[in-house]
């Protein structure tokens, strides 16, 4: 947000707008206990979604059943290629804040490397 130079209540706004269904629902929870002081507010709203989402176990789940979901690549299919590097390189950027390395160190051991592995295509995986 410091990028866009944006003021609390257009920060609170841009929240407001790209939050899914509960974490808007506890923004505007938190927004109202304190409109009279709105960088509180968004400072609380940003330590409630910390807390909630941003738990080390929590980003290791969500990039683990990213990986899950993720199709095996057939030979053909070179753009998938790209989007499961695209998905390595999150993790890999992920794993380099000391609060998530040790959690994601599962995708250093052979079982995490095995995972990925197996959605590359035959020409691939060899």
């Amino acid at each position: 947000m410091k990028e866009l130079d944006a003021t609390s209540p257009e920060e609170l706004d841009l929240l407001n707008k790209w939050l899914g269904p509960q974490s808007k629902k506890q923004a505007s929870s938190l927004r109202v206990a304190n409109v009279h002081d709105e960088t509180r507010g968004l400072e609380k709203i940003w330590e409630r979604l910390d807390e909630r989402y941003g738990a080390p176990e929590s980003v290791a789940a969500s990039l683990k059943e990213r990986l899950d979901r993720f199709p095996k690549i057939k030979n053909n299919e070179y753009d998938k290629l790209y989007e499961l590097a695209d998905l390595l390189s999150e993790i890999d950027s992920v794993k380099q804040n000391e609060r998530y390395k040790l959690v994601l160190a599962y995708f250093d051991a052979s079982y995490g490397v095995n995972e990925i592995v197996t959605k590359l295509p035959y020409f691939h995986a060899d």
